[in-house]
């Protein structure tokens, strides 16, 4: 057991993508990320609501671009989104 490390065997870390290029694409679809259609409440079940991806699809396209394996370390991407609400305070609709 002191050999598995954290996560167990199947673990794997997610790769770290340079924060700046992800503010890139996210500032490339802005229009996107401050409207995420049916993705902005998430139900219950949080399934995968397939009219609310498409209409990502994009957005989705360059971050696969980025990140072939879709999983993406959340530090990177929530410094992205920081940059780009210090960038244009106007985007931050929430109450």
């Amino acid at each position: 057991m002191s050999g598995a490390g954290k996560g167990g065997a199947r673990h794997k870390a997610k790769p770290y993508v340079d924060p700046g290029l992800l503010f890139k694409v996210l500032d490339k679809h802005e229009d996107l990320v401050t409207d995420l259609k049916g993705y902005e409440v998430l139900p219950r079940n949080n399934s995968v609501h397939p009219k609310a991806l498409h209409s990502l699809l994009p957005l989705l396209n360059e971050l696969l671009d980025l990140v072939p394996s879709a999983e993406c370390h959340p530090g990177p991407l929530r410094q992205a989104l920081y940059q780009m609400l210090q960038k244009k305070p106007c985007l931050n609709t929430s109450k």
